[in-house]
């Protein structure tokens, strides 16, 4: 009886992520032996054998990941330890988005005090409907340049400083 912490399955799924990246690479085995890993073809081989109790070395996962630009085998070693691997941009992208909803409510917040103190005496002055435009067009600014960038893909969302016209965030 084994005293392994992982299952044959996990180990077998880890043997068809090394296989898939072999693939991925698009290269033959003796290229990749020569060109990318430190390991020769026959180890190459073993390692993803569901035959052999072989697994590639971590250096040489990273080798191959790195060549297929797809961290395969890294990605299924988290989800057997119950993890998701994510891009770091991603992590990024989530924190401009935040950012950018934040500094819309701010926003919003902004115009919706102003609208308050405008109908505070019953009547809004041109003053009043002057700075009521004047958060409605920042307001809008702000929120188109939010909807382009993630229309384009772009995980950089505009700054609130930017739509107010004060210049970039430092």
């Amino acid at each position: 009886m084994s005293n392994r912490f992982s299952s044959e399955d996990q180990r077998q799924t880890l043997k068809t992520m090394w296989r898939l990246l072999l693939r991925r690479t698009g290269l033959g085995l003796e290229e990749i032996a020569a060109d990318i890993t430190r390991l020769s073809k026959p180890c190459l081989s073993k390692a993803g054998s569901t035959h052999d109790d072989y697994f590639a070395p971590v250096d040489a996962v990273l080798d191959l990941e790195l060549a297929a630009g797809d961290p395969l085998v890294t990605r299924a070693l988290a989800r057997a330890q119950g993890f998701r691997l994510v891009p770091m941009d991603a992590t990024a992208q989530g924190l401009d988005m935040m950012r950018a909803s934040t500094e819309s409510t701010a926003l919003l917040g902004d115009l919706s005090r102003d609208v308050l103190a405008a109908i505070n005496d019953g009547r809004v002055t041109v003053v009043e409907r002057e700075k009521l435009i004047g958060d409605l067009r920042v307001l809008m600014k702000h929120l188109n340049q939010w909807h382009d960038s993630l229309a384009l893909g772009d995980s950089k969302v505009a700054d609130i400083r930017k739509a107010r016209g004060e210049g970039h965030a430092g």
